[in-house]
């Protein structure tokens, strides 16, 4: 029986030592799970102010990423604008299944400029209404000729239009109406109706933009082409 009792203790004692064991290591995993989350949360925090006093600085593009902050010296002392550029626009839909490209996304990239920088202008220089299978289609038989083009670039909010040498695949009437039809203003410098110094339809030969106190010359050039009711220069 003596024996026994001593091994009862021995168990006992081995018990109680295991016990507390368990009991530290539990304590010291919660003080490192503590630890952990007052570093992220310190880092987090750190991050997100320091996001916040950069936001009054934002470039939008850099590296091609949009919404990239950096920061420029003495911020106060420039003056920001930026122009969101694009040409040879013959489809709409996006490519590799819907990974690359699309209007609808080019929308969206507008968008963001424009948070970032009310002085954000969107140009499109030229070759859009031709040549595409889409603007060949008839719509109660009659052909498109760019009317979807027009249609499209008017609601993404584009600004200015130079011509591109594609514009003139259309005739002067079809050209015209796709004019008249358009929501921004098309500017070029070097275009001219057949016969006249007068600008082609209801063309402007450059723009400026005041934005404080710097302003902006726009002027659009189109490549010399051989069409009878034009004359470039």
């Amino acid at each position: 029986m003596l024996i026994d009792d001593r091994q009862i203790n021995l168990n006992s004692k081995w018990s109680k030592l295991f016990e507390k064991k368990n009991n530290l290591i539990i304590i010291v995993i919660a003080c490192l799970l503590i630890i952990s989350l007052t570093i992220t949360t310190i880092t987090f925090s750190v991050l997100w102010n320091r996001s916040k006093s950069h936001s009054n600085s934002l470039y939008a593009v850099d590296k091609g990423t949009i919404g990239f902050p950096i920061r420029l010296p003495n911020d106060g002392k420039y003056i920001q604008w930026t122009f969101l550029q694009l040409n040879d626009v013959y489809e709409m839909l996006p490519l590799d299944q819907g990974r690359k490209g699309g209007l609808a996304r080019v929308a969206r990239v507008r968008q963001l400029l424009l948070e970032e920088n009310r002085q954000t202008y969107t140009i499109l220089v030229g070759d859009f209404l031709s040549p595409s299978a889409l603007s060949q289609s008839k719509i109660n038989g009659t052909t498109l000729n760019g009317r979807q083009m027009i249609a499209s670039m008017n609601t993404l909010g584009i600004d200015f239009v130079i011509f591109g040498n594609h514009e003139f695949d259309l005739n002067e009437t079809e050209l015209i109406s796709r004019i008249n039809e358009s929501k921004f203003t098309w500017i070029s410098s070097n275009v001219f109706k057949i016969g006249t110094n007068q600008s082609f339809s209801s063309t402007i030969r450059y723009k400026i933009i005041s934005i404080d106190e710097i302003n902006i010359l726009l002027i659009g050039l189109t490549i010399d082409i051989n069409k009878s009711y034009i004359r470039i220069i």
